[in-house]
């Protein structure tokens, strides 16, 4: 429900040129349902997605009608976004997220591998939320985004200390059944800026990369991702 709220309020986005729309990296976003579709994946009323860079984003849907499995695919926005009008619902303020580069990397370690679907319980807000906050906040009163299911792979909390480029890390549900990942990506470079004052006054910026994985929550996109169907 309260992403419902958010979508009324927040900013509407559609493609107005040309230009492939652009997102904010680890961000999350939604968009309604044709109600035939709607009805046919039994995913609706609406759709949400997750950021991976400002041109790709994580994405899944059930893999036949009435599906309980789904595979998360790379989609690039060029691709289908262009005539959708879509909101931002994440992140919401109150709501503590995790580190952005644990979400990324994350959702890369997904892509391709099967996970549970349920269409009221382990749906695209789930996996969108728990990429934002690691968590997830369905609720009894929201019949679209109820509490997680214990079949539900994202069950245990991820926190921005969580190693997920461990080769080893799974997702596991409540009954200790564990997901392998895919191979883990390259930890992304953090951009330092810094400023000095000259004895004249002036400012000058200066750049420097390290790649100690900070975790200042930065949304550069440091690295780039193809997008693949």
């Amino acid at each position: 429900m309260v992403v419902l709220l958010a979508s009324l309020l927040g900013p509407c986005s559609a493609n107005e040129n040309d230009d492939p729309p652009r997102l904010k990296p680890s961000h999350g976003y939604m968009y309604t349902l044709q109600p035939f579709y709607t009805y046919v994946q039994n995913s609706g009323p609406w759709h949400a997605f997750y950021a991976i860079t400002p041109y790709t984003y994580f994405n899944i849907k059930p893999t036949a009608f009435y599906g309980c499995f789904t595979i998360p695919k790379l989609i690039s926005t060029a691709e289908y976004l262009r005539d959708y009008h879509y909101i931002e619902i994440g992140p919401l303020k109150g709501r503590k997220r995790i580190n952005p580069k644990v979400g990324r990397a994350l959702a890369l370690r997904m892509i391709g591998i099967m996970f549970t679907y349920r269409a009221h319980r382990c749906n695209c807000p789930h996996y969108t939320d728990y990429l934002l906050y690691g968590t997830t906040y369905g609720t009894p009163a929201d019949i679209t985004y109820q509490t997680i299911s214990a079949d539900c792979p994202l069950y245990y909390p991820l926190t921005s200390k969580t190693n997920v480029w461990d080769e080893d890390f799974t997702l596991q549900d409540y009954y200790g059944n564990k997901i392998k990942l895919g191979k883990p990506p390259q930890k992304e470079k953090s951009v330092r800026r810094s400023r000095s004052r000259s004895k004249s006054g002036s400012r000058s910026g200066s750049e420097s990369e390290s790649e100690s994985g900070s975790e200042s929550g930065s949304d550069s996109d440091a690295y780039s991702v193809s997008a693949k169907s």
